[in-house]
């Protein structure tokens, strides 16, 4: 069967499955993890940084790599059902060790003297953990929308990245994580706007 709207001759049962791996791979490719270790690096290299790239390394140590090996192992002890923490009374853990994670990087760049903006970029990844921890012991907020919103206003303030091009990032991934049915509308949204609002205010 085909769509008859179409000029190409694409089955009708194939566009849904492709819409999902799409989806899927820009969920995956953008991921927090990912999307924020790049937010790091790209504000340490959009200033002169005396000490080489040492700087980043240390506070994705603490805020992502150990809260990420922890969570590896949560799912594959069964704590925790995926690596998505799609069920959101299984945030709790997950967001503690976030929160403790990014605390102890923050801190660390601050003691070390770590560049000023890149010490800054850490206290707005510290606030926005917080208030996802806080909002997910009673709504699932996307975190998705929160991390590449970060990584937008990095790009657009610090890199140049027109306006436009940051906010359509923004709409792709919120389009993926509701193609996904992981996340409503308004979860994407609010993720999104929290994102913005922390990194645009520290």
């Amino acid at each position: 069967m085909y769509d008859a709207n179409s000029t190409v001759l694409t089955p009708v049962s194939s566009v849904p499955k492709l819409r999902d791996r799409f989806a899927h791979h820009v969920s995956l490719v953008l991921s927090p993890p990912i999307a924020m270790m790049a937010a790091a690096f790209l504000t340490h290299g959009s200033v002169e940084a005396a000490g080489g790239w040492w700087a980043p390394f240390v506070f994705c140590a603490g805020a992502i790599f150990v809260p990420m090996a922890l969570l590896v192992y949560w799912v594959r002890r069964g704590v925790i059902s995926d690596l998505d923490v799609g069920r959101r009374e299984q945030r709790t853990r997950p967001f503690a060790a976030a929160l403790i994670g990014a605390t102890a990087g923050a801190a660390a760049l601050w003691l070390l003297e770590a560049p000023s903006p890149l010490v800054r970029f850490a206290l707005a990844y510290v606030l926005v953990t917080a208030v996802l921890f806080l909002v997910s012991l009673r709504w699932k907020i996307s975190v998705h929308g929160a991390a590449i919103a970060s990584l937008s206003v990095v790009l657009s303030q610090q890199w140049g990245m027109r306006a436009e091009l940051a906010v359509l990032l923004v709409v792709l991934v919120a389009w993926a994580r509701v193609r996904l049915e992981r996340h409503t509308v308004a979860q994407t949204v609010a993720g999104a706007l929290l994102g913005t609002a922390a990194y645009l205010l520290v």
